[in-house]
């Protein structure tokens, strides 16, 4: 969809932003919030394969701290050691304005987030909005006309022929993360 046919009428954003979330409450052993990392694979097959590229050795390693949101049509082809890890996206996920329903919101927000990240290198609705409901206190998305509405940390295109660039420059902000999750995990 081209980002200058989204006609999003106002009701309906701040329906979205109302949405409460059904969340994990605190681990009680720790008193620390549980934290995981919501990451929202591209919907474009191009960019989907260098996403897994790039992500697909973290992906394996993460030991059930990323939480993968994926097209239906793609969910075969993520290599996971544990499939509980990813969500496929359905057609009935899916709102007439594009908009995730709000019985995929809670299914996919059971966690609290650290991080989220939208990884469609064009603005897609439904991810952007996945990224906002997480709560997480660091959004990221790659740089279009509306990401500053979604992300509060956005990263460029470095070439606009090729996006694993871009998908590094995620990776190392990812990284540092992961380590930090992992370290504060209940042994």
């Amino acid at each position: 969809m081209a980002t200058d046919e989204v006609k999003i009428p106002r009701w309906r954003v701040k329906h979205l932003l109302r949405v409460k979330v059904a969340r994990q409450p605190e681990n009680s052993a720790s008193g620390q919030p549980a934290s995981r990392i919501l990451i929202c694979m591209p919907v474009e097959k191009i960019a989907f394969q260098a996403a897994q590229e790039v992500f697909g050795p973290l992906f394996r390693d993460s030991k059930g701290l990323i939480r993968i949101i994926v097209h239906q049509a793609f969910f075969p082809l993520l290599a996971l050691k544990d499939p509980d890890d990813c969500i496929a996206i359905l057609d009935e996920d899916i709102d007439p304005h594009q908009l995730p329903t709000r019985a995929f919101i809670n299914k996919s927000m059971g966690y609290r987030f650290a991080m989220a990240i939208d990884l469609n290198p064009e603005y897609n609705l439904f991810s952007a909005a996945l990224v906002l409901k997480s709560g997480a206190a660091m959004r990221m998305g790659l740089k279009n006309p509306y990401s500053d509405f979604f992300f509060n940390m956005q990263i460029g295109k470095i070439s606009a022929d090729d996006i694993r660039p871009s998908y590094l420059q995620v990776k190392n902000l990812l990284e540092p993360e992961i380590g930090r999750l992992h370290e504060s995990q209940p042994r």
